[in-house]
């Protein structure tokens, strides 16, 4: 049964509130939120991968072509890797964002409305990841929600600490992540009613999706946890965290599709 689209919004958004709170943590208690970070950062990598993995590869390679699935999941890694490139996205995952900084002289203010727009063009492709994963199936956009909402609180006030390090006021930086959510709805919105419509847009929204998230979380996400590490070897809790994410998302998962469908 096709999820309405108020509903897509509404559980998309609740993910969106909740990052977007974390965020304003952070303004006012870098120590705490530091703590959370530590924690949601390598579970988020285990997150990410298993919904990429057990849902929507799988999800896409039963229901459609295999090979357009394989081939739209190696154009998301490659695509986003041009992107990065060019925009800078995934910047300061790593617990150095969260130290003070002093400001470069030839760091302006234009800087920091660059990496806001990046910001942006970032939660435009959660919204669609969101949309696609709910045109599946309800359980596999819970499931998407919940392991974007993992990904994006760190990376959300690692922004907050890199926009504020570049001379943007607080209350810009709020203005900067309530537009945000904002973003995230037009994204969300302008895929599900493409891919509603467009039965030949879904084995791409799905595997180009997959290949998002497989490149945020190995490399990104895990490189920054390595370089973190105080103990470079050994299994130590960044790994367990990885490792318990991943677990974590495929039983629910496989809960969601049995119970939700």
């Amino acid at each position: 049964m096709k999820t309405p689209l108020i509903y897509v919004l509404l559980i998309s958004l609740i993910g969106d509130v909740i990052v977007f709170l974390a965020s304003m943590v952070f303004l006012t208690h870098k120590k705490l939120i530091k703590v959370l970070t530590t924690y949601a950062t390598p579970f988020a990598a285990g997150a990410l991968l298993a919904a990429a993995f057990v849902d929507f590869l799988h999800e896409g390679v039963e229901r459609y072509e295999p090979q357009t699935v394989m081939i739209a999941a190696l154009v998301g890694v490659i695509g986003f890797f041009v992107l990065e490139g060019s925009l800078h996205w995934f910047h300061h995952h790593s617990q150095e964002t969260f130290e003070d900084k002093h400001l470069h002289d030839n760091e302006t203010q234009p800087v920091a409305f660059l990496a806001a727009f990046g910001n942006w063009l970032h939660n435009f492709i959660d919204g669609a990841a969101i949309a696609a994963a709910f045109l599946v199936s309800p359980a596999t956009g819970i499931v998407t929600t919940i392991a974007v909402a993992f990904h994006e609180i760190p990376r959300e006030v690692a922004d907050s600490g890199y926009l504020l390090q570049r001379g943007m006021s607080i209350r810009r930086v709020i203005q900067v992540h309530g537009f945000a959510i904002v973003v995230t709805a037009i994204g969300t919105t302008l895929f599900y009613l493409a891919g509603s419509r467009l039965e030949w847009i879904m084995p791409w929204l799905l595997g180009s999706t997959a290949g998002f998230f497989i490149y945020i979380a190995a490399s990104d996400i895990i490189p920054s946890i390595r370089s973190g590490r105080k103990n470079k070897g050994g299994f130590d809790k960044e790994t367990a965290l990885v490792v318990f994410g991943a677990t974590i998302i495929t039983i629910v998962i496989i809960i969601a599709h049995k119970f939700i469908g």
